[in-house]
């Protein structure tokens, strides 16, 4: 049954036209960031108003065929488009701004919107390719939600996020959270850099896996993985930390920009005790895996 959405009537104006041989159809995209940002586009050669927001032709972009089935496979929608001509940034999808954005397709007579919207497809951001001037984003279905595991795993490590109520450990207090500033030694590929850091700890790979957010630059907000981390001495008995994030910044930091960071977890029972001293590790070190399982008597 189709359903027609913010019709003027109960939606057979809309259906009938559906039904004629020449049609005025376009199709409208909402997509709402998980911050809170919204943007709407159409295919229509003209900007629409549909249910009090503006859908923008400027934003064009170019969708594949929907796909529908009544059984629970996934179905998925790509759609490509260009940076800037569409509200899609280069530097969001690589900060990860669009991760899991929620993503409506509707149907509408662009020459009586009144009539309403015919539902066509919801999903979310999936995998992104990204190209030099444009994108292809995978739509996932809201069905693809039912194919993902959920609940514990039994592991040697935790699975646990760090300063997650289970774990227990402040990450937000003042003896893990520190701040500073970048030294210089910016790589090319935009992905390694020196830092200074406020009272910070001088074991090497304290902040392995940690976050680094930074307060300005166009960067502003964003939280950074970090990869590896290294304390270097110098000769006066200072020092400084060269890090290496997972990616690179769709940005290049400036020598001075200041931010705050944070420890990073490996999973470990060692990790937890020593570095935390935190008693709610989470995962199972003495658990036979597959591979001892396997061997057992054959010894």
């Amino acid at each position: 049954m189709k359903t027609v959405l913010n019709a003027s009537d109960d939606g057979t104006l809309f259906l009938n036209h559906l039904a004629q041989d020449r049609t005025t159809l376009a199709r409208l995209v909402r997509i709402e960031r998980l911050d809170g940002v919204v943007i709407c586009m159409t295919t229509h050669d003209k900007n629409l108003t549909y249910d009090g927001e503006v859908y923008y032709s400027k934003f064009g972009y170019n969708p594949s065929a929907i796909r529908s089935s009544a059984s629970l496979a996934v179905d998925n929608l790509s759609v490509e488009g260009f940076f800037e001509l569409n509200g899609v940034l280069r530097n969001d999808l690589i900060a990860g701004r669009f991760d899991g954005a929620l993503c409506d397709i509707f149907l509408v007579n662009w020459n009586d919107v009144s009539m309403g919207a015919l539902w066509l497809k919801s999903g979310y951001f999936g995998s992104v390719d990204i190209s030099d001037y444009k994108y292809t984003v995978d739509f996932l279905d809201l069905t693809q939600k039912l194919q993902q595991e959920t609940g514990r795993v039994i592991q040697p490590g935790c699975d646990l996020k760090l300063g997650c109520e289970l774990c227990g450990v402040d990450i937000a207090s003042a003896a893990y959270t520190k701040t500073g500033t970048i030294t210089g030694d910016i790589t090319p590929s935009k992905d390694t850099f020196s830092i200074t850091i406020s009272e910070g700890d001088t074991t090497d790979g304290y902040y392995n896996f940690g976050i680094i957010t930074f307060d300005s630059s166009p960067g502003g907000g964003d939280n950074w993985l970090i990869f590896r981390e290294i304390y270097e001495q110098e000769y006066d008995d200072s020092g400084y930390h060269s890090i290496t994030l997972f990616l690179p910044f769709p940005f290049v930091p400036s020598v001075g920009d200041t931010f705050t960071i944070y420890p990073g977890c490996d999973g470990t029972l060692q990790t937890c005790n020593n570095k935390f001293s935190n008693d709610s590790f989470q995962g199972f070190p003495h658990a036979v895996t597959e591979e001892q399982a396997a061997d057992y008597g054959t010894g």
